[in-house]
């Protein structure tokens, strides 16, 4: 039986014919149904050794897979909602392999390196997929599907970390690649991703009675201060992803934002410090912050405050921020700092309220800042 049904799938049309033809003449319609089920174990069997076998192909000859994708993608993604328990275990390996070897990563390894290819829906798509797989994920009863369903997607995480890397780890980063993995990575995290906002003082608002404070500046001179506005700076809320893909997403920004840190800090990198400094407004977090410190999170600060000095102990992104923000920001050959902007507020975004917000700009004003980059910090709250 398994053999009639295999053959009429055959890429021969004559034999695919023969095959058809055979099965017919043995088992006329009205018997077809009855014959199967009768066959159902040979027939079980039969698909098992078939997703074995494209599971064997894409490991042992990947390129011809490739070559073949257009059929063996359909011939196994098609079949993902199977849920017969002896198919299953076979069924995932295949899905693994097909994913990583013809499908979704090759796909996605060339749209990095293409910008036009970067404006379509391959990365929602994406996004959308990963969705549906961690949503099965979390709803299977059955233990070993869902733990096949967690390989996958496991799988799917460490590939696409080789393949970011790969484009990040290059002391000339292509500035394309660059980009479409900045992109990738923004896609990824949609589903939490902040309101785009302007950052406003309370008493720019129309209709605010919130009375502006008086309080000194640094010559003694008496100026006028608000409360920045807490929608402004609000955390990124991871609540909405799944923990099968924020863990991973967490790990790969944090191996990235290091790596690109590294660049900068030894050889002056400023395509790995632009893109530090988008990862940074998209992922800002204690703890990628942290880790960007290193050793050096335990040491202390010189701010002129003594509470920012405090704040700076007890927030890793305060410390990196007069560590060493301030000193990308002074450097002489960078006329253009809005990047550098971009990241001070992103540490910003860290802080547990607008007073220390508040505090943290006002103790920027009295510390060695050059006016160029005073200027447009300034600006980004004008």
């Amino acid at each position: 039986m398994g053999y009639w049904l295999m053959a009429q799938c055959d890429t021969y049309t004559p034999a695919a014919c023969a095959a058809k033809d055979a099965f017919e003449a043995a088992f006329p319609p009205s018997k077809q149904p009855e014959a199967i089920a009768f066959c159902k174990d040979e027939i079980t069997s039969i698909r098992s050794a078939y997703f074995e076998f494209i599971s064997a192909l894409c490991q042992r000859i990947p390129q011809l897979m490739k070559e073949e994708a257009s059929k063996v993608s359909p011939s196994v993604l098609l079949s993902i909602d199977d849920s017969d328990p002896v198919v299953c275990p076979a069924l995932w390996e295949a899905v693994l392999y097909t994913l990583t070897t013809v499908e979704l990563i090759p796909l996605i390894d060339t749209v990095l390196e293409e910008p036009r290819l970067q404006h379509g829906q391959l990365f929602n798509h994406l996004a959308e997929t990963l969705s549906s797989w961690e949503a099965k994920a979390d709803m299977e009863k059955d233990d070993k599907t869902a733990h096949n369903l967690e390989n996958v997607l496991l799988n799917f995480w460490e590939k696409l970390s080789e393949i970011c890397v790969k484009k990040i780890n290059e002391p000339e980063a292509d500035v394309k690649s660059v980009l479409g993995v900045s992109n990738l990575l923004q896609v990824l995290q949609k589903s939490n991703k902040k309101k785009n906002g302007k950052v406003r003082f309370a008493d720019e608002i129309p209709g605010n009675n919130i009375k502006s404070e008086k309080c000194g500046s640094s010559e003694g001179e008496n100026s006028e201060n608000s409360e920045l506005m807490t929608e402004s700076f609000t955390h990124n809320s991871s609540n909405l992803l799944s923990p099968l893909r924020k863990k991973p997403l967490e790990d790969l920004v944090c191996k990235l934002a290091e790596m690109s840190f590294n660049y900068v800090s030894e050889q002056k990198s400023e395509q790995h410090l632009r893109f530090l400094s988008t990862l940074l407004d998209s992922f800002s977090s204690s703890h990628v912050f942290k880790m960007l410190l290193g050793d050096e999170k335990h040491s202390t600060i010189k701010a002129k405050s003594p509470e920012i000095a405090k704040l700076a102990q007890k927030n890793p992104a305060v410390q990196f921020l007069y560590r060493k923000l301030i000193g990308w920001l002074n450097e002489d050959q960078r006329k253009d700092a809005g990047f550098l902007v971009d990241i001070l507020y992103s540490a910003l975004r860290c802080c547990d309220s607008d007073v220390e917000r508040k505090d943290v700009l006002d103790d920027l004003t009295k510390v060695d800042l050059k006016c160029n980059s005073l200027l447009q910090v300034i600006e980004k709250v004008s």
